[in-house]
């Protein structure tokens, strides 16, 4: 079995034991870490790791929690031997919860269907997505009233939500949005107005009645 082919078979072991997060998104993590366009693994892989090389020189290990060797034992190595060890830079735990993989697979399939590739553009419409997502939170907010019709949160959350979209009212992309967050709450602030005249008529009607 030549290197290439026994590298090849332990990544494969490894993922097949680890499925979770994928290789794919191993080598992602790896690019954004170091901001390379390209990773490759390198010849040698651990039972208990992942490792890449990021770019052109930069060695990217990701390892299972049960590993031996860790941040410790490769500072340890740093000192003991200097420059020879290159020094060890400690990036965070990955966390892949189910709700952090669907939404990265749906931009995944979002981008590739709108063959929307650079990275501005994606950032622009992410921050549109979030501004529609808190007016979708303004929405089932601003119409759900508790029986006391008690709507002081309401108020205060449609006045923060108001200026929120005034803030980026400036961006000529998320001026519909802001329009149409001040529309929804003023409709908002107008039923609000009725419901307040409906409860005070059947007040008056129930005293009438009691009298």
């Amino acid at each position: 079995m030549g290197v290439e082919e026994w590298m090849r078979s332990s990544i494969e072991m490894f993922f097949r034991e680890h499925p979770s997060p994928t290789q794919q998104d191993l080598d992602e993590h790896a690019k954004a870490i170091v901001q390379a366009s390209s990773v490759r693994p390198v010849g040698m892989q651990g039972a208990c790791s992942y490792t890449v090389i990021a770019g052109t020189d930069t060695i990217v290990s990701f390892r299972i929690p049960e590993s031996p060797l860790g941040g410790r034992l490769d500072k340890l190595a740093h000192v003991i031997h200097g420059d020879v060890v290159p020094l060890a830079t400690f990036h965070g735990v990955i966390d892949y919860s189910e709700r952090i993989r669907i939404e990265k697979r749906f931009w995944d399939v979002f981008w590739d269907a709108t063959k929307i590739k650079t990275v501005e553009e994606q950032e622009k419409i992410k921050y549109l997505v979030e501004q529609a997502a808190k007016l979708g939170l303004l929405l089932v907010s601003a119409f759900k009233f508790d029986e006391d019709r008690n709507h002081g949160w309401t108020d205060s959350l449609l006045k923060d939500e108001k200026v929120s979209f005034s803030g980026v009212s400036e961006s000529p992309e998320t001026e519909p949005i802001k329009q149409a967050g001040d529309a929804q709450a003023k409709r908002a602030e107008i039923f609000q107005k009725k419901e307040a005249e409906n409860v005070q008529g059947k007040e008056a009607e129930d005293s009438q009645g009691k009298e």
